[in-house]
């Protein structure tokens, strides 16, 4: 950043702090959670530095300091005078404001800081952040999303493409479920959550009112948290899942970027929870999941993750065997789908068993199962006490799920030579 504007940035900064100083004994409850124990947090209030009041109150004092860095940093960019934000998400016109401009970076300040004491290394810093900020073409967002249900020994694992699930802070939770009594708090109908989906990623910034480059961006890190859910859901059995992807420009939220409604579909109450012994194979299984997959996988793992969603039974039945189907019926040819289906898909799963007996079990099992789908998608009257049954299904797809994930881009459930042999017991 040129030296005209990082000279002026820290004497406009110096005189800032030196406003909100003068006026630090307005203050306000803010509600901070603590982690109190595993699953565990508790509330209470604290005065802090009222920004609301100070903000107020200092005002034309503000515009005036913040207007003379506006001036120069417009002189040598000239770009940020009118509407500026990322090309996947919405522009606005902040930075040009002179107030807030200046208030946002004295309290990217104060959370350094925890003061508005001037301190010559944390200006630098801020300095910096607004630097790397400005000289950048792209600009740096994160993204987060509470997982709800989800539960493990470790505070972090990483999962493939930059995905990472990480236990929340103290700092987030105070943010998202208390804070100051004006500031829209939430509301954790459900429990706060222990962790979130957390990434990084970078999106070109977009200036004016022009049409913005296509940018996918956004949609990128939506399709990545799904797929990690979907690793989460196929793994093993358990309710979980994300509503609003939170979004910030970082290292500091100068845009103050919105919390995003990306929402999979409605989590139930319910929990998922992955023992340290657990860890490691759920990467692994992550791994397969992260891929592209075939069609035919595809469909099945999305269908097993609806179906570890469902609240009623006879839904999470059609999505299964639907699942089970697409594994299991891959290898016939289409005029071979009019016919026969409800024996070849008994059959076929029976060949995932060894012993006689077990076949046998096996085979009666899917044909229940595929019955009791066709009953339910074709409006017939099912029976009561469907829950065993809708787990059973369940269980079926994941195991189908799990022997074929490992074979990439292999298809060996499309070649009907291979099944064939199978039900002799040569596969």
């Amino acid at each position: 950043m040129n030296v005209e504007i990082v000279d002026t940035l820290k004497n406009c900064l110096g005189m800032a702090l030196a406003a909100y100083r003068a006026h630090a004994h307005l203050l306000e409850p803010y509600e901070a959670w603590h982690r109190a124990g595993p699953g565990s947090w508790q509330s209470a209030f604290e005065d802090r530095p009222s920004f609301l009041q100070i903000s107020v109150r200092t005002r034309d004092e503000l515009i005036s300091i913040g207007g003379e860095f506006t001036r120069v940093l417009l002189r040598h960019h000239p770009e940020y005078g009118g509407l500026a934000g990322p090309a996947s998400g919405k522009r606005s016109n902040r930075i040009a404001s002179p107030d807030h401009l200046i208030g946002s970076l004295v309290l990217n300040y104060w959370r350094r800081q925890n003061s508005f004491d001037a301190d010559d290394s944390v200006v630098d810093a801020v300095v910096r952040d607004f630097s790397a900020f400005v000289d950048n073409p792209n600009i740096r967002l994160r993204a987060h999303a509470e997982l709800y249900n989800f539960e493990m020994p470790r505070d972090e694992i990483a999962l493939p493409r930059g995905i990472r699930i990480r236990r929340i802070t103290e700092d987030e939770v105070s943010k998202l479920y208390g804070g100051f009594l004006w500031s829209g708090r939430g509301r954790a109908l459900s429990g706060i959550p222990e962790f979130v989906l957390n990434t990084e990623f970078e999106d070109c910034m977009v200036f004016g009112d022009v049409a913005a480059p296509q940018s996918g961006a956004l949609q990128d890190v939506r399709d990545l948290f799904n797929r990690a859910i979907l690793a989460m859901r196929t793994f093993k059995m358990g309710r979980v899942g994300y509503s609003f992807v939170h979004l910030d420009s970082w290292p500091s939220n100068f845009l103050m970027m919105p919390s995003v409604g990306l929402g999979d579909l409605h989590v139930p109450f319910g929990v998922y929870h992955l023992n340290e012994a657990e860890i490691t194979p759920f990467l692994t299984h992550a791994g397969y999941v992260f891929q592209t997959l075939p069609a035919a996988l595809e469909t099945a793992c999305s269908r097993l993750a609806d179906a570890e969603s469902r609240s009623r039974p006879q839904d999470a039945i059609v999505d299964a065997v639907i699942g089970l189907e697409a594994i299991l019926l891959a290898s016939m040819e289409e005029e071979g789908r009019h016919g026969e289906l409800r024996y070849r898909f008994s059959i076929h799963y029976s060949t995932f068993f060894f012993r006689p007996e077990a076949r046998v079990d096996a085979f009666r099992t899917a044909r229940r199962m595929y019955d009791l789908r066709s009953l339910i998608a074709h409006g017939g009257e099912v029976p009561a006490g469907l829950d065993a049954a809708a787990q059973e299904a369940r269980d079926m797809l994941r195991m189908v799920v799990k022997t074929y994930l490992p074979c990439g881009n292999k298809t060996p459930y499309r070649d009907q030579p291979i099944w064939d042999r199978a039900y002799f017991g040569l596969t």
